[in-house]
């Protein structure tokens, strides 16, 4: 959260300085199609919303305001990890006199600590399952249980299925159990340990 340092003036005119938008105090409410209403008091959360660093780039909460204004974007479909950042981007929308779109954010897959999957963390990636022989459509199912655009049994999709069906009624809050567990489970279960047609002929 920003405390206010520079918010009589900057403190230190021999250093770069960024630049801020001054919040009041109140609650923005946001409905969102997955989460629900949403509401936060920005002001009290993170103080006053930077707009450009102090290394002259600009912020990322102005610029996905702007880009999404500029491109007419109607519906914003993200990660739930960046829910937090959307009543402080309605509230820029507001305040600059710009549409503001609607918002879903979905469940992200996570580990078995609750973090995010990423390669630094070693999860699993997509060229490794690949050069295993998974099925591409197991993949897909796996994902899609996971946030409740399938139901449990189904252990193959393509995507152009998933699209045809798609609902964002039915896409859950959190994703049903660890991915990996899910991989490990389902795929490598079912497709890594699989024989194949000629490891089964020469019986081995």
């Amino acid at each position: 959260m920003y405390p206010g340092t520079c918010r009589a003036g900057v403190s230190d005119c021999a250093r770069p300085a960024g630049v801020r938008w001054r919040v009041p105090a109140g609650v923005v409410e946001v409905d969102d199609r997955v989460f629900g209403s949403r509401r936060q008091d920005i002001a009290a959360a993170v103080g006053d919303l930077l707009l450009r660093r102090a290394d002259g780039a600009w912020a990322y909460q102005l610029a996905v305001v702007v880009d999404d204004a500029a491109m007419a974007i109607t519906d914003v479909v993200r990660g739930a990890d960046l829910i937090d950042s959307t009543p402080r981007q309605v509230w820029l929308q507001r305040a600059l006199g710009l549409p503001t779109p609607a918002y879903a954010h979905v469940p992200i897959v996570v580990g078995a600590d609750g973090r995010k999957l990423g390669k630094r963390d070693g999860a699993p990636e997509l060229t490794t399952l690949r050069h295993s022989g998974v099925d591409p459509r197991r993949v897909v199912a796996v994902l899609a249980r996971s946030c409740g655009l399938v139901p449990q049994g189904v252990v193959e999709i393509t995507p152009q299925a998933l699209v045809s069906q798609f609902s964002m009624e039915t896409v859950t809050r959190r994703t049903r159990g660890q991915i990996e567990d899910l991989i490990e489970d389902r795929i490598e279960a079912h497709a890594i340990a699989e024989p194949n047609d000629e490891t089964h002929e020469r019986g081995v």
